[in-house]
């Protein structure tokens, strides 16, 4: 069952993480060097900007990743639900919970993408989340008879 908080969590994690991985490849990738008038480079350290930005970057890569496959995880069990709604009256509902869960936007940015006012698609998510819980769990109950 999609846990849509915890969802949300993975996305925020997620932006942060990559952000975090393109800074540190950017920087370990920077060669740039300063010599003092002794020749040496400028900051008086040995070792290399590139081995450094290397040693920093692999955790935050081995973390974007895990984060990375749970919210795919999570993504694809909720398009699945979301195909499960067939109806016309849950075209905005489809639309809120793909552009949210699956796209990533917040929905203060929805809303003005969309042109409605934003406590407004704030209760219609909620609404969305609800019902693709509900449908959820009913599949599941079916499943355990």
């Amino acid at each position: 069952m999609t846990d849509f908080v915890k969802m949300r969590e993975l996305i925020r994690q997620e932006e942060r993480y990559r952000w975090a991985v393109e800074k540190q490849m950017a920087k370990a990738t920077k060669i740039t060097s300063s010599l003092s008038k002794s020749g040496r480079s400028g900051s008086g350290r040995t070792g290399s900007q590139v081995e450094d930005g290397a040693v920093e970057l692999a955790p935050l890569k081995e973390e974007y990743t895990e984060i990375k496959e749970e919210l795919d995880a999570m993504k694809a069990e909720l398009r699945i639900s979301i195909s499960k709604l067939r109806a016309p009256r849950y075209r905005l509902d489809k639309t809120c919970l793909r552009m949210r869960y699956i796209q990533g936007i917040s929905v203060r940015k929805i809303a003005v993408m969309l042109n409605y006012h934003e406590q407004y698609l704030f209760r219609k998510m909620r609404e969305a989340e609800d019902l693709i819980t509900t449908m959820q769990q009913r599949a599941e109950s079916r499943e355990t008879r």
